[in-house]
């Protein structure tokens, strides 16, 4: 056990407190893989508390290391796992350390999994990779996981989000390494840093679903709306609101075929995923689900809410209309994790909207509704009324048509937050 007087232990003491130290000091992780992502994730892990470490990797260090890995010149030739371990007790020498120096294959994968409450998997083969999540998800253990790490510049679009119970993915699942797609290192470490975190927050909550099932709060969030869109595909009008900075998106689709359908919501999930934005999936949970999304929006007379939980799991964000207080009331008894505040104004965007709810409903709900719920108010909102919206501060805005139908979306978007920040 690391010393109680240790200066290091000392100081994590002091940020961390003893409760969440306790947890990350008798954790036991499993790093399978000591290149960019293994050796750099485990510095991470052990300046973050963590000191019971499994590491594996067969190979030596080499010249080409040095631009992203955890090692130095003088450790060039040496084995990985001994030179990492060199390294990570130079951060704390009471480490304690299992190594092991082999090419893991599917007959002994599980010994290296064995004992350990968490894995992370940092290996450049897809065969490896899916190997070792496979032996972790059969033994019920959680996994970290990476995919899409090549190249550099827009360093947001590494995102890492819970994909199944128990699996998390760093990444941006697209940009492979490969030729003309070098894995530099800010975007190597971006996602080491991003699977240690991961793994902490494993450690200290016991999960990641619950813990990251919240709508980012940034200030428009943009809907589809194919019949208004001049003339532009649902993915292009997703690519040109994501360009012009908007970090949430609903696919909202009631026309194209089913088949269609899905495969517009993949194309737009990747686009969501490269730029670190949140996408939502409107009615639908099969195909909330089958694209993966970050979350779903149901309205009154959708699915119920509890049920549709029980079919998405824990991980997926839940939204809910809401046209009156009673609805606000019982879209918090139920669990929404943000609500629809509207139609404020009359809008002609979808059949059979309710009559418009005005501004004093939106006035109640930001009063009523806990700030932790966000509040995203929508209906009939254009430049035009935007001032008398954004002046009640609603947590999100949404604009569909003044959007979507733009000829210059970027411009709009400009246009738009102008007026939010002079409100």
């Amino acid at each position: 056990m690391t010393s109680p007087h240790s200066p290091f232990r000392a100081g994590l003491l002091r940020l961390f407190g003893p409760e969440p130290l306790a947890r990350l000091e008798t954790a036991r992780v499993a790093v399978a893989g000591a290149g960019g992502l293994g050796s750099n994730c485990a510095a991470h892990l052990v300046r973050s508390g963590v000191r019971r470490l499994k590491l594996c990797d067969f190979d030596r260090v080499d010249w080409s290391n040095l631009n992203r890995q955890h090692y130095f010149q003088d450790q060039v030739g040496r084995f990985k796992v001994e030179a990492l371990a060199e390294n990570l007790r130079r951060i704390n020498p009471e480490l304690e350390l299992e190594l092991c120096r082999e090419c893991l294959a599917p007959d002994s994968v599980g010994a290296f999994l064995d004992g350990c409450g968490i894995a992370v998997e940092a290996f450049d083969q897809a065969e490896a990779k899916a190997m070792l999540v496979q032996a972790a998800r059969q033994r019920g253990l959680p996994v970290v996981t990476a995919s899409g790490l090549g190249g550099y510049g827009d360093s947001g679009r590494i995102a890492g989000r819970p994909v199944k119970k128990g699996l998390f993915l760093v990444g941006d699942g697209v940009s492979e390494v490969g030729e003309g797609r070098a894995p530099w290192s800010a975007i190597v470490g971006i996602a080491a840093a991003k699977q240690a975190d991961a793994v902490v927050e494993w450690i200290l909550n016991g999960n990641w679903e619950r813990a990251r099932r919240k709508l980012p709060v940034t200030d428009l969030y943009g809907i589809t709306h194919s019949p208004r869109s001049a003339g532009r595909s649902n993915p292009e009008t997703v690519r040109l609101m994501l360009e012009a900075g908007i970090r949430i998106i609903q696919y909202r689709e009631k026309d194209l075929s089913e088949y269609h359908k899905l495969m517009e919501c993949r194309e737009i999930r990747r686009l969501c995923t490269a730029h670190g934005a949140c996408f939502i999936v409107n009615d639908r949970p099969d195909l909330a689900l089958l694209a993966e999304a970050d979350g779903l929006h149901l309205g009154q007379d959708d699915l119920p809410l509890p049920e549709v939980r029980k079919l998405v799991g824990e991980a997926m964000i839940l939204g809910l209309s809401t046209h009156s207080p009673e609805q606000a009331r019982q879209a918090l008894a139920l669990g929404a994790d943000y609500i629809g505040v509207g139609p404020i104004f009359r809008t002609f965007t979808k059949q059979g909207v309710v009559d418009p709810v005005g501004l004093d409903y939106l006035a109640h709900t930001m009063r009523a509704v806990p700030a932790a719920v966000p509040k995203v108010a929508i209906g009939g909102l254009k430049a035009h009324n935007l001032r008398q919206v954004a002046a009640l501060r609603p947590d999100l805005i949404c604009l569909v048509t003044e959007i979507t139908n733009a000829p210059d979306i970027g411009a709009t978007v400009r246009d738009l937050r102008r007026i939010l920040r002079d409100a």
